[in-house]
């Protein structure tokens, strides 16, 4: 295993996902896994029918905001009550 994905229902009336989980190992980063992890993410919430995804990150993480935004993220305001994050996206599907 070099990596992980998750998503989870947030929202089952408005149909909204969260990408829960994301991480490659370091030494398979910058080798394509992630986005191949983030592109499969996205599709199955499609394939499950929802209409939004959204997650969080921290101001530390900028290659993976720069993955969310290159795949169609934009920033947007707080959504949860995580502590930890700082930073929150959110895409139409």
């Amino acid at each position: 295993m070099i990596g992980t994905r998750a998503i989870r229902k947030i929202d089952d009336a408005n149909k909204i996902t969260e990408l829960k989980r994301m991480f490659v190992l370091p030494e398979f980063q910058g080798s394509g896994y992630g986005r191949l992890l983030l592109e499969h993410a996205v599709k199955s919430a499609r394939e499950q029918k929802y209409q939004k995804m959204c997650l969080d990150t921290r101001k530390q993480f900028s290659v993976a905001q720069h993955l969310y935004r290159s795949v169609g993220f934009r920033e947007t305001e707080r959504y949860n009550d995580n502590e930890h994050a700082e930073l929150y996206f959110e895409m139409n599907l």
